[in-house]
């Protein structure tokens, strides 16, 4: 395995993985809440989670 910075040309298989991977996906509170940190000047999010987490899927 290779690790590598990833590129725009990376962009639609990374989208992809995310999508179809069960228990991850986007929706529009995601969308929402990205709107609400950029009106606050934040523009750059990580999300990190925790097998702890409630909900954690396996």
């Amino acid at each position: 395995m290779k690790i590598r910075i990833m590129n725009i040309e990376d962009f639609k298989k990374i989208y992809d993985l995310w999508i179809n991977t069960e228990g991850m996906g986007l929706n529009t509170t995601d969308d929402s809440a990205m709107k609400a940190l950029g009106a606050e000047g934040i523009h750059k999010v990580a999300l990190v989670a925790f097998e702890s987490n409630v909900g954690f899927v396996k």
